[in-house]
């Protein structure tokens, strides 16, 4: 069995607005130009990254020409606390990784909590995707995520 990707950050908001910024906001701080479908297949920035906010909605990328890609199928989902994803960005759905993120109160703040497991499913590649993903979500959350927060939290 492979590892998960386990993550953790403090974010100095309150969960709700977090959970909020993550999901209803993610075009405003995801590094599209560097985290996307578009990017890796044919260089070009995503017009946008949106969440469908319910149980079974799906995390969809639409490219420049109005192309609509799939990320993921959300199958939990508690606003403001938690939601979890079948993963499977770039890949067809029965290669889908698992994407659980927590938002955890914690002084003055929030506690982001994000594991990504399942790589077994991706047989020889799974070890490879893994650690792509270690390093994946480290910049995502802390180079992306975590500056737009600390900035808002700065402006409130």
């Amino acid at each position: 069995m492979i590892d998960p990707v386990e993550k953790s950050i403090f974010v100095p908001l309150p969960p709700a607005r977090a959970f909020a910024l993550f999901t209803e906001h993610m075009a405003d701080w995801w590094p599209l130009d560097t985290h996307s479908i578009s990017a890796n297949r044919d260089g070009t920035n995503p017009h946008t990254v949106t969440f469908e906010p319910h149980l079974g909605g799906r995390v969809l990328e639409t490219n420049s020409d109005g192309e609509i890609r799939a990320w993921a199928t959300i199958t939990d989902w508690q606003p403001g606390v938690r939601f979890v994803l079948s993963w499977y960005v770039g890949r067809t759905e029965d290669q889908a990784t698992v994407v659980d993120v927590r938002f955890e109160p914690e002084a003055d703040g929030t506690r982001l909590l994000l594991t990504h497991s399942g790589f077994d499913v991706l047989g020889d590649k799974g070890l490879q995707n893994r650690t792509g993903y270690d390093g994946g979500w480290t910049g995502v959350l802390e180079s992306a995520f975590l500056k737009h927060c600390a900035h808002l939290g700065d402006a409130a």
